[in-house]
């Protein structure tokens, strides 16, 4: 009886993460330009598409996302303008993320840089559950930067965010 007591706990505990939470970890990134006209990052203003398919590239249908998360988020110079080589113009820059009845929430953000850095790591809320964003349909990420001096050249800037997960697969 102790035998298949045992052999029945293992089968279930086994079976466990066929119907449970799956983790899985992805990165998205966005590419874009600052200069004379501001900071232009053509994928955040649709974020929810670059999402989805990053989620469908891992084989994750957003409608099974049970949460959310962003673990980290990164800017990082990809091209010098010439007279401009460093990040140092920003003053400030924050991250919002919006959609459709929702709240626009600080998602990032870092208060000035200093010299010679052409990449920094945001201080990034963790806890925020963006599923509710995702599911919303049109998520978008806002940048509000301060910059001075405004650099007078195009300067190409990558965003990457390091996102947590959880998927009911059941």
């Amino acid at each position: 009886m102790k035998k298949y007591l045992c052999l029945t706990m293992f089968f279930c505990w086994a079976s466990l993460p066929a119907c449970g939470l799956d983790v899985q970890e992805l990165t998205v990134s966005e590419e874009g330009a600052v200069g004379l006209a501001g900071v232009h990052v053509p994928g955040l203003g649709s974020f929810n598409t670059s999402l989805e398919k990053a989620l469908s590239g891992a084989g994750i249908n957003a409608a099974d996302v049970d949460s959310l998360h962003i673990l980290s988020s990164s800017l990082e110079m990809t091209t010098q303008g010439g007279l401009t080589d460093d990040l140092s113009f920003f003053q400030k820059f924050d991250l919002l993320v919006s959609a459709q009845g929702l709240p626009e929430t600080l998602l990032a953000s870092v208060p000035g840089l200093p010299a010679a850095q052409t990449s920094f790591t945001l201080n990034t809320d963790t806890d925020l559950n963006l599923k509710p964003y995702l599911a919303a349909g049109d998520m978008q990420i806002v940048v509000e930067a301060e910059m001075n001096p405004i650099p007078p050249d195009q300067v190409g800037i990558k965003l990457t965010f390091r996102i947590r997960v959880d998927v009911n697969v059941i």
